[in-house]
């Protein structure tokens, strides 16, 4: 039941992470008619700030 209940909630975190992520990219195109390709490289930065973190073994949720 254990791996049920984590299995759920690392994809919930997973699906709303996407979902901002094309959220602001639906917005941004919709407003401007840009595509901002900037969006892709500043959640690409953040996956790699919360890789250093958890690797020196600070908490994913900080």
């Amino acid at each position: 039941m254990d791996f049920l209940i984590t299995t759920l909630l690392n994809a919930l975190t997973l699906i709303s992470i996407l979902m901002l992520v094309g959220l602001g990219l639906a917005i941004s195109f919709g407003l401007m008619n840009v595509t901002n390709l900037a969006h892709g490289e500043f959640v690409t930065v953040g996956a790699f700030a919360v890789y250093f973190v958890q690797s020196m073994g600070g908490s994913f949720w900080l």
